[in-house]
């Protein structure tokens, strides 16, 4: 099984429930009003002050 990105999970999940909700099949649309949710930034490591020092 591949890796899924939360913003692809979230979009699936989002989807599901408003076919549910617009097709009647639940009253209320539990995702409605949820702030989506977003991927962590992945933190760049930067050079060290020896790293810049050594040309």
């Amino acid at each position: 099984m591949k890796d899924l990105s939360l913003k692809t999970v979230n979009s699936a999940i989002r989807s599901y429930f408003n076919f549910l909700n617009e097709n009647k099949y639940i009253r209320n649309n539990p995702v409605e009003g949820l702030k989506i949710l977003k991927d962590r930034k992945q933190v760049v490591q930067t050079f060290s002050a020896e790293q810049l020092d050594n040309k």
